[in-house]
């Protein structure tokens, strides 16, 4: 019988949770550059958000699939 390779999905907290925790941990720590109105402040903000869920998600994502990668490298069946 042949053996099936099981999916290697991360789960909902590294996938999700985790990036927008950081995301949002990142973006307070962003300050503008500009003498902003309330509006303008809050759509920074926001966009600062986006912009560090998606890159704590890829850095999260790359890291999970390499360290299978190469978990996989080592691996001996026997």
């Amino acid at each position: 019988m042949e053996s099936t390779i099981r999916d290697r999905k991360p789960g909902k907290a590294l996938a999700v949770y985790i990036p927008l925790a950081l995301g949002l941990v990142t973006s307070v720590f962003i300050e503008p550059m500009c003498e902003c109105s309330w509006p303008e402040l809050l759509l920074i903000k926001a966009a600062a958000i986006v912009a560090g869920f998606v890159f704590w998600w890829l850095v999260l994502i790359a890291s999970y699939h390499t360290y299978h990668f190469l978990k996989s490298l080592f691996h001996h069946p026997r």
